[in-house]
């Protein structure tokens, strides 16, 4: 049965590598998280870091109801390799009342059949883990990135010695780059002023157009 209380309720379907973590992570979060998989095996082996996995096949729509599934906030259908299984879960889900579902799609083609067919978000993981991959190669001395929405970065960058002293106009940042946030020390400062001097060790938060992010000058010759 579905968590009760002020937890978020989530449904991991199929526990595979990517939906075990998913899974795993929303349980240490202290979300009610149940794991959904056919093999017995896998569930067997999960069975000491979940609380709640249940062997169940989600294309059963009655098998569905008896862990009474419309009462879940968020899925995730994470049977990206068959595409078949994912349209009958997906839609099976969103037809039982499932308020929000998350698929995993393999390639584009899979993505915007499951758009179609009705998931209110496509997820891919190998996909979106490779272009990040790229960047970071890319990049450098800029570290967490993420890929927020299509060709929009998410990044942070130490500031080396060589740039202390400077305040965040003299770093001729490109127009399309923001700073969000700057930390270091017993320091937080969101939306700095552009008047704000940097500190050897400080984090500078960027967000922005992921090509001007390829064209910040001022922290280069920290990868040189």
């Amino acid at each position: 049965m579905p968590f009760k209380g002020n937890q978020r309720e989530f449904v991991v379907i199929g526990l595979g590598e990517f939906g075990a973590s998913v899974a795993r992570r929303l349980h240490e979060l202290g979300h009610g998280v149940m794991g959904v998989d056919r093999s017995r095996a896998i569930v067997q082996q999960l069975a000491d870091d979940l609380p709640d996995v249940v062997v169940l096949d989600a294309t059963d729509e009655d098998a569905l109801r008896d862990i009474d599934i419309q009462s879940f906030d968020t899925a995730l259908v994470a049977v990206g390799t068959d595409l078949a299984r994912a349209i009958l879960i997906t839609l099976a889900l969103k037809e039982m009342g499932v308020r929000y579902v998350i698929s995993k799609a393999l390639d584009d083609h899979a993505k915007q059949v499951l758009l179609r067919i009705g998931a209110d978000e496509v997820v891919m993981p190998e996909f979106q883990f490779g272009r990040w991959v790229a960047e970071r190669m890319v990049l450098g001395s800029i570290k967490a990135i993420q890929e927020v929405e299509p060709g929009v970065l998410l990044g942070a960058i130490d500031c080396p010695a060589e740039v202390a002293g400077r305040s965040l106009e003299e770093l001729n940042l490109p127009k399309a780059i923001t700073v969000l946030l700057v930390t270091g020390g017993d320091r937080t400062t969101p939306m700095p002023p552009p008047t704000l001097r940097l500190v050897a060790g400080d984090t500078i938060w960027l967000m922005g157009d992921a090509n001007a992010f390829h064209a910040i000058r001022a922290f280069k010759q920290q990868t040189q």
